[in-house]
């Protein structure tokens, strides 16, 4: 089985719905004007790919729009887990909301329903 290249990181998310971390975008290539598509994925997960119809800033931040954080219930100040990997050229990003739902599905699945 190939190996996925992939790297994670815990960002903020400003008023403006920037991510503060931009190291993400570099391990991924994007540069600033890059073009990408931003998408709600079941979770919900924001799903970002190359040649969209918007585009990484010119100081090199990836924006996540007004409408798709309150669709994501991601508000300003909030945290977010963001997952890239550089095959297929994706990045993910789950709210905090989102990571305790899997993690507490996990927990479930892994547990037969007892309580920690």
């Amino acid at each position: 089985m190939d190996e996925v290249a992939a790297r994670y990181a815990v960002t903020s998310v400003d008023d403006d719905g920037r991510l503060a971390d931009r190291s993400i975008l570099t391990f991924l290539g994007w540069a600033p004007g890059q073009p990408i598509d931003l998408a709600i994925e079941p979770g919900p997960i924001v799903d970002v790919r190359l040649n969209g119809n918007t585009a990484i800033n010119s100081r090199g931040f990836l924006r996540i729009p007004l409408p798709l954080r309150r669709r994501c219930g991601i508000a300003p100040r909030d945290r977010v887990l963001v997952a890239a990997y550089q095959r297929p050229q994706e990045l993910l990003i789950i709210p905090m909301s989102t990571a305790d739902d899997l993690v507490r599905a996990y927990r479930r699945s892994h547990l037969d329903g007892a309580t920690p």
